[in-house]
């Protein structure tokens, strides 16, 4: 009987907990033979926030920095002999990571506790980790 390999998503966004968060996923993938998936996300909640005629110089270096975060990942998964996806989308934060999770049938999702949002985006759509660990098909791991 074949076995089936592990699927791990981790959110980098080039913070420090966010590479926290990606060098424990990486240590689990590395263990486990997992194979391992950093997304990053141009979050277009943000971007609304921004004027029109900012916007699309925001959202392109936005882009590139996403491109540089993830290259940053995939030269640290392939030190430590770990197969991983880089995945750069574009939409809103929690939506993403969960589409990505139902994509690749995820074992585990990996993220960092993002700063406190404000009070009205926190009643409007939750916090990060708290949409994903209330919708996600699989467990989240919030590293600290």
């Amino acid at each position: 009987m074949e076995e089936v390999q592990e699927k791990i998503i981790v959110y980098v966004d080039g913070s420090e907990p966010s590479w926290k968060a990606f060098n424990v996923a990486l240590n689990h993938a590395r263990k486990s033979r997992a194979k391992l998936y950093a997304i990053y996300v141009v979050d277009t909640d943000f971007l609304s926030g921004i004027s029109s005629s900012q916007r699309g110089d925001v959202e392109r270096d936005l882009t590139r920095a996403g491109a540089l975060i993830l290259a940053e990942a995939e030269k640290r998964a392939s030190s430590v002999g770990v197969a991983m996806v880089k995945v750069l989308r574009k939409g809103n934060l929690q939506g993403e990571i969960l589409k990505l999770a139902a994509e690749v049938n995820a074992n585990y999702i990996y993220v960092a506790p993002k700063p406190k949002p404000s009070i009205v985006r926190k009643l409007l759509f939750g916090s990060v980790s708290d949409v994903l660990i209330k919708r996600a098909p699989c467990p989240v791991v919030v590293v600290k």
